[in-house]
């Protein structure tokens, strides 16, 4: 989209699995606008794990991932049963907390980001900087 997104009565009951969200602002002065074109995006509770480039940059997860194939050695399925599974876990321990803080963060500037939009004040901008320094 360039720059607007327009989603009225019509459009949405014309193509219902579309959508469009605003989202937080980081480093420039506007809200991005995501558009969604097609199918709702995979929830919670329809997944087995969503891979998380993140996982990558540990030391631990080549390895992770080699034992937890090896368990599932008579068939392919079953290797990826394991790698799913350790994967889950392996996220959970290593990098949920991360993920909490990153949430709260974005929370926090959403809500700085509001009160910006109602009241001038020297201090929230100070603060937005800081945080997205």
């Amino acid at each position: 989209m360039a720059g607007r997104g327009v989603c009225d009565v019509a459009w949405r009951l014309a193509i219902p699995e579309t959508s469009m969200e605003h989202l937080m602002q980081q480093h420039s002065g506007h809200n991005p606008l995501l558009g969604r074109c097609c199918c709702k995006p995979p929830t919670r509770d329809n997944r087995l794990f969503w891979f998380q480039a993140a996982w990558c940059t540990h030391n631990q997860y080549p390895l992770l991932v080699r034992e937890a194939w090896s368990k599932g050695s008579q068939s392919v399925p079953m290797a990826l049963m394991h790698v799913g599974e350790d994967l889950v876990k392996f996220n959970r321990d290593i990098f949920e907390s991360v993920l909490r803080w990153k949430h709260e963060m974005e929370a926090r500037l959403k809500g700085i980001q509001r009160s910006l939009k109602r009241v001038d004040s020297t201090r929230l901008f100070l603060l937005q900087k800081e945080l997205l320094a």
